[in-house]
């Protein structure tokens, strides 16, 4: 119980961003990480933004995570393609 408590403190700590990142291209980079599942439900992933993302301060890790689990969701929520 003790250990419970203790990553349960740790997981609902606020932590500050670290500022850190800066790169637009995390969303290709965590896109390339979830191509296996991608393919594993027959889904193609194309990223397309109108003109130029400008540049913004992030905690890229923060970030990093979000993103993961939203692809994660949305894969979970889409049906799976017939065989």
């Amino acid at each position: 119980m003790e250990k419970f408590l203790s990553d349960m403190s740790t997981f609902t700590r606020v932590r500050r961003p670290k500022n850190r990142g800066r790169s637009p291209g995390l969303i290709r980079e965590v896109a390339e990480l979830m191509g296996s599942d991608f393919k594993e439900r027959a889904v193609v992933f194309h990223l397309h933004a109108q003109g130029r993302i400008p540049p913004f301060a992030f905690d890229s890790g923060q970030i990093r995570q979000v993103l993961i689990n939203l692809f994660k969701n949305a894969l979970e929520a889409m049906p799976r393609a017939a065989p």
